[in-house]
């Protein structure tokens, strides 16, 4: 198996940093914007079992967080996290 070179043409340039999460078009939130990363859990769940919640025990349970000893961040986050699970568009 062999990895192209994601830094060089045809590739390569500000919107293909390899250092970017699968940057893609946005063109589903707006046409004006780049491509960009974008981190969009897709698992509905309900009560704490969706998505965002999901992401933020991962990153949790990965260090991410690991020097922040305030629990009011976590309480704040999660509650987040749970909005954003419940949250659903009005099409």
């Amino acid at each position: 198996m062999v990895f192209p070179d994601l830094n060089n043409p045809p590739f390569g340039g500000e919107d293909f940093q390899t250092n970017l999460i699968m940057p893609e078009p946005t063109i589903f939130l707006s046409r004006d914007l780049p491509a960009v990363s974008i981190i969009r859990p897709t698992r509905q769940g309900v009560g704490g079992t969706g998505g965002a919640v999901a992401t933020v025990k991962a990153w949790t349970a990965d260090g991410l967080f690991i020097n922040q000893r305030d629990p009011e961040f976590f309480a704040v986050l999660s509650e987040l996290a749970v909005q954003a699970d419940e949250a659903r568009r009005g099409f």
